[in-house]
């Protein structure tokens, strides 16, 4: 199966870095939901969510250590899921001291691969109390949240072409201290 021309455009930043939103909002007391999709043959890199206004002053949140369990510190985890070559990122109980500058990273020799992303919260929790998922529209638009029920992989077709067009690619060198 190939993958239509018209869709190359789109599929094209997965293969030279992270791809995240720009920008991702919550309301106070929910749960926030991330997706950050590296390239095939980072799998068994150490993935990480830290905080700062620049990449070189971002301080590590949580890191995954190349493994694909999941990892905890406080109300934040992360969970990278190597089949799929994505970092599932969740914040709980969100608090407005929450919002501010983070970065999705994978580090690297050399320059670490990392994509900022802006954390929004907004006051007041929603009526019903129940848990949701803020993630911007499709493109990076941010004019208003999308609402789901949890954390979820894209659907069918689209996430197919997507995970597949990075096995074309040239693979990166192995981890540092791995066997060739």
């Amino acid at each position: 199966m190939g993958i239509s021309p018209g869709w190359g455009w789109l599929l094209l930043p997965v293969c030279q870095a992270l791809v995240v939103p720009r920008e991702v909002s919550g309301r106070v007391g929910e749960t926030l939901y991330l997706h950050c999709w590296y390239p095939r043959g980072y799998e068994g890199y150490n993935k990480y969510w830290c905080r700062g206004g620049s990449r070189d002053s971002c301080h590590k949140v949580v890191e995954t250590a190349g493994r694909e369990a999941t990892q905890q510190h406080g109300r934040v985890s992360i969970k990278d899921s190597h089949i799929f070559c994505v970092v599932l990122l969740t914040m709980k109980d969100l608090s407005e001291e929450d919002a501010g500058s983070y970065w999705c990273g994978v580090e690297k020799m050399g320059r670490d691969l990392m994509e900022l992303v802006t954390v929004r919260v907004v006051p007041g929790a929603r009526a019903g109390g129940d848990m949701g998922q803020y993630l911007p529209s499709a493109g990076g638009d941010t004019g208003g949240p999308m609402v789901t029920s949890g954390p979820q992989f894209p659907p069918g077709p689209f996430f197919m072409q997507l995970y597949q067009l990075p096995q074309q690619l040239p693979q990166p060198p192995p981890p540092p201290g791995s066997l060739p």
